[in-house]
C-alpha cells in the first residue's frame, strides 16, 4: 500500500505519517514544492513536513507549477529555480526521497506553470538545469523515476 498525502493539511500529514510508520507503508506526496513559512492554503510543504514523508521511506514529488505567495512574489518561475529547489530538498531529506511529480499539466484553476514548460516533452530542460545546479546523473535518474520505482517495488514485492 502507498499513501498519497497530496493536499493533506500538515496536521493530517502528521496523523498519516504516524499510521504509515506503524504499518510500514511509504507516503508519496504526488505534487508539491518547497515553501519557507506558512503552508496555510498551499499545496507546498516545509522541510519539516518533507522530513515526515522521508521518515516513512516515501517520496516528495515536485512538479512544474510556479511557486508564488499571496502577494504574487514567485520563488520558482524557471527550470533553474525548479532545479535549485530540488537540490535544496535533496540536501535536507536525501535524494532518495525526492521525485518528479504528477499534476503538471496545469489542470483547472491551478497556478501558472514555470516559464518554458508546456508538457512532459520539456523535461529535458529540467535535466539540463539539474546538471547546471550540480546534481549528479545518478541523482537526476533517481529524481526522474528511480525513487518512485523503488517505492512501488517495495509495495508490490
Amino acid at each position: 500500500m502507498i499513501v498519497d498525502a497530496a493536499h493533506a493539511h500538515k496536521d493530517t500529514l502528521g496523523d498519516i505519517t504516524a499510521l504509515a510508520i506503524i504499518h510500514k507503508v511509504p507516503i508519496i506526496d504526488s505534487h508539491t514544492g518547497l515553501i519557507h513559512g506558512s503552508t496555510l492554503g498551499s499545496r507546498r510543504r516545509t522541510i519539516g513536513e518533507m522530513e515526515m514523508i522521508a521518515e516513512t521511506g516515501g517520496v516528495v514529488c515536485t512538479w512544474p507549477s510556479q511557486a508564488c505567495n499571496s502577494r504574487g512574489e514567485c520563488s520558482r518561475t524557471t527550470f533553474i529555480d525548479w532545479a535549485a529547489e530540488i537540490k535544496e530538498i535533496a540536501g535536507s531529506i536525501g535524494i532518495t526521497h525526492v521525485g518528479l511529480g504528477t499534476d503538471g499539466g496545469g489542470i483547472g484553476s491551478l497556478g501558472k506553470l514555470i516559464d518554458g514548460y508546456e508538457s512532459i516533452l520539456d523535461l529535458p530542460k529540467l535535466v539540463k538545469a539539474m546538471e547546471e545546479a550540480g546534481l549528479k546523473r545518478s541523482d537526476i535518474a533517481a529524481y526522474m523515476g528511480r525513487n518512485i520505482e523503488t517505492v512501488m517495488r517495495r509495495c508490490i514485492d
